[in-house]
């Protein structure tokens, strides 16, 4: 956000960060006034080492222009802290989609859920800086020379492509969730087809097991003679094989298997 004032302005901006492969937002807050700046950071104090380095260096920009050109160069670093935060999600995307790829397991529903929830943190974080940005472009106050606003124009154009990249990883990360969801159908498919198949073979060697498990008496002259017969037997185990075949086959022709 941004409030200004009659002789200074405020500036709050959420900035990125990766720690330990965790995405964290921390918030840089800057006072500017006509004669000096103010900058507050919550994050790790490091991230400005290379504003430090360009105002201790002779011959810079840092120093030959004015605050307004430090304000840019502060925004600038800030703004680009997410190219590296989003080519590290898009090389998850693009190992988790290897992943899927070689099997679904909820392991990777899990780091999808993770990388989703990270994108729309970074998404919330910098839709707002795109106005903010835009909002110093205008410059009403003519707080920002004429040299400056280019400048401001190419941290514009930053925020477009972090956005755009942002929405493209998002869509990616839905399409990998979709993804999973249709490869674990197939795979619960897979397997009720296969019970399926199993089952149905089942259901003739059942019948036939029925029949000739019922305990009729084998004297009377209504019984089954292939209970009395040498090879009754091995002619069921027979049956039971021959049946068995000859559906694999039919259903390897119909293409069931």
């Amino acid at each position: 956000k941004i409030e200004p004032y009659d002789s200074q302005f405020f500036i709050v901006i959420d900035v990125p960060d990766l720690k330990n492969k965790t995405l964290s937002i921390d918030q840089l807050y800057i006072l500017w006034h006509k004669n000096y700046l103010i900058t507050f950071y919550t994050g790790r104090r490091d991230m400005f080492d290379p504003v430090l380095k360009r105002l201790h260096s002779e011959g810079t920009r840092a120093r030959k222009f004015g605050l307004d050109y430090l304000i840019y160069a502060i925004l600038d670093l800030a703004i680009d802290q997410a190219f590296p935060i989003l080519e590290h999600l898009g090389t998850q995307l693009e190992n988790l989609e290897e992943e899927l790829m070689d099997g679904p397991d909820e392991n990777v529903l899990h780091k999808i859920h993770q990388i989703k929830r990270q994108i729309i943190h970074l998404r919330r974080a910098f839709w707002p800086q795109r106005d903010v940005i835009s909002q110093l472009m205008r410059d009403e106050d003519h707080w920002f020379s004429q040299s400056v606003r280019l400048y401001l124009r190419d941290c514009y154009d930053h925020t477009i492509q972090i956005m755009e990249l942002i929405e493209s990883y998002r869509d990616t990360s839905s399409s990998l969730h979709d993804l999973y969801l249709s490869s674990a159908s197939m795979r619960m498919n897979d397997i009720m087809k296969v019970l399926a198949i199993i089952s149905t073979v089942f259901i003739p060697l059942t019948f036939i097991a029925g029949i000739y498990g019922m305990n009729f008496q084998a004297n009377s002259k209504w019984a089954m003679p292939e209970l009395s017969w040498a090879y009754g037997y091995p002619m069921v185990w027979c049956l039971f094989i021959i049946i068995t075949i000859g559906m694999l086959i039919w259903f390897r022709k119909k293409r069931w298997i």
